[in-house]
C-alpha cells in the first residue's frame, strides 16, 4: 500500500508529505517513474472539491494506492466569490500582479470579507473516495503589507489584523486552511484503515 500525491507543485508536495508522514505508507510523487507520463490536469471543476477529485482521478487506480488530489482558492464576497477556483490563473502574470489588480478593483469597495479554502480528495484502493475542506476567514486589506511572503498573502488580513505576509511562516502555518484540511484528511484515512484492517 502507498500514497500517491496527484500534483506536480513542489510546495504542495512538501506540505502534503509533512501532513501525512505519520501514516504507515510510503508517499510517492509524480516524479516517480511510474507516474512521470502524467500531465497536469485542466481544472475544469466549479468548486475546489470538484477539482481536487478531478486531479486524484488522473492517477490510474492500481488497487494498491491511496491517491490524493488538492485544490485551493481565494474567495472574495464582494466580487461574487471571485477569483475562487481560478485564483492561480484568472489573468496573466504572477500572484503579485493578480493581488495588485484585486486591490485596484476593490478601491471603492467597503465590504472586504474573504476566505481561503483548501479541498483534499482521496481515492482508496476499493474505489471509494472522500473529499474534505477547510476555510480560513479574513478580509482583503487596503494595501499590500508584509515581507514574509508574496502575492495574495500580502493582501489577505486575518482576524487579528495582520496579513499572512506579516506573520512568521511557522506561526501562520500551524492553523492555516491547508493544515486544517490535511488534518481532516488524515483522520478520514485512519478511519478507513481501521474499517479495513485486514486489507490495508
Amino acid at each position: 500500500m502507498k500514497i500517491v500525491l496527484a500534483t506536480w507543485n513542489k510546495s504542495k508536495q512538501k506540505w502534503l508529505k509533512e501532513g501525512l508522514r505519520s501514516l504507515p505508507f510510503p508517499i510517492l510523487t509524480l516524479e516517480h517513474d511510474q507516474y512521470k507520463h502524467i500531465s497536469d490536469v485542466e481544472e475544469t471543476g466549479d468548486t475546489c472539491e470538484a477539482n481536487a477529485l478531478l486531479k486524484a482521478r488522473t492517477i490510474p487506480n492500481d488497487g494498491q494506492s491511496i491517491i490524493i488530489g488538492e485544490d485551493s482558492g481565494l474567495f472574495i464576497q464582494a466580487l461574487g466569490h471571485f477569483p475562487g477556483v481560478k485564483t492561480a490563473r484568472w489573468m496573466d502574470g504572477t500572484d503579485d500582479d493578480r493581488a495588485a489588480k484585486i486591490l485596484k478593483d476593490m478601491t471603492d469597495i467597503s465590504e472586504r470579507d474573504a476566505y481561503f479554502q483548501s479541498a483534499l480528495a482521496a481515492i482508496f484502493p476499493d474505489g471509494d473516495s472522500i473529499v474534505v475542506e477547510a476555510k480560513l476567514p479574513g478580509k482583503i486589506a487596503r494595501k499590500s503589507r508584509g515581507d514574509q511572503d508574496t502575492g495574495y498573502s500580502q493582501i489577505f488580513e486575518l482576524a487579528h489584523g495582520q496579513t499572512i505576509a506579516e506573520m512568521e511562516p511557522e506561526a501562520f502555518e500551524r492553523n492555516d486552511h491547508r493544515r486544517m484540511a490535511i488534518a481532516k484528511l488524515k483522520t478520514s484515512i485512519e478511519e478507513k484503515m481501521h474499517e479495513h484492517t485486514n486489507e490495508y
